[in-house]
């Protein structure tokens, strides 16, 4: 059973602030991909952490990656599993706008 104290939403976005930005990630170099795999984590915990964790997960989005690959006709190219390199979506865009029409 979880404790009442995390039913309150300031905690919550207290304890998602500090799981964002953890103190001293930059002095022990971590990466940003770790807080985002645990904002993710805790989005999947339960359906209490999920809309908090969600929107600080796409409150912290670096580049247009994760929100195009919410576009169905697009996921195929974004998220090729044959292509090993990563294409540059910013300075395709113009071709991946090509795929929705």
């Amino acid at each position: 059973m979880m404790h009442r104290a995390l039913l309150v939403s300031e905690i919550l976005v207290q304890i998602l602030i500090n799981l964002s930005q953890p103190p001293g990630s930059e002095v022990f170099g971590w990466a940003r991909s770790s807080t985002h795999k645990s904002l993710a984590s805790l989005a999947l915990t339960c359906t209490t952490f999920h809309e908090l964790a969600m929107d600080f997960l796409w409150s912290h989005m670096h580049g247009l990656r994760p929100l195009l690959g919410c576009v169905a006709r697009l996921h195929s190219v974004i998220y090729d599993p044959k292509s090993k390199s990563v294409p540059n979506i910013e300075s395709n865009l113009i071709v991946l706008c090509s795929f929705i029409r």
